[in-house]
């Protein structure tokens, strides 16, 4: 049993394990507007991440758990959340994913598509041969 010191202290800083998120932003390809749209219609039910997101991953999900989708802009003041399921995850290098893997992300059309959208928020090069993770939810 942890002692009520560590207990409050996970409480106001949760991890993400203790309560998974998936953040969207802006992008060059997809305006906030847009964006906020998309999801607030539930449009949306699957999005790329960066690395294997699998339980392992530090900020990794599994699934069916649930997760709080939240969009934000560029001064991180958040516009809109809602609560998900994890349906899957699907992690292969990003060049292999192909047009059915991205078919209910924010209008990918193919790896290439995805490669710079990870390099915009990553802030480098992303590699085709570095691992990318296909998040499927739904909305509850």
């Amino acid at each position: 049993m942890e002692d009520g010191d560590t207990w409050r202290t996970n409480m106001l800083n949760p991890s993400h394990k203790d309560r998974p998120e998936i953040w969207f932003r802006p992008s060059p390809k997809v305006p906030l507007a847009v964006l906020s749209e998309l999801i607030a219609n539930k449009r949306v039910t699957a999005t790329p991440r960066f690395g294997a997101r699998n339980g392992d991953h530090p900020k990794g999900y599994t699934r069916g758990g649930i997760a709080v989708l939240r969009v934000f802009d560029d001064t991180n003041t958040e516009h809109l959340n809602r609560t998900v399921r994890i349906e899957t995850i699907v992690v292969s290098p990003l060049r292999q994913l192909t047009p059915i893997d991205l078919r209910n992300t924010l209008s990918y059309k193919n790896w290439k598509e995805v490669q710079r959208e990870l390099s915009f928020f990553e802030k480098r090069p992303v590699g085709g041969d570095e691992d990318a993770s296909i998040i499927e939810f739904s909305y509850l």
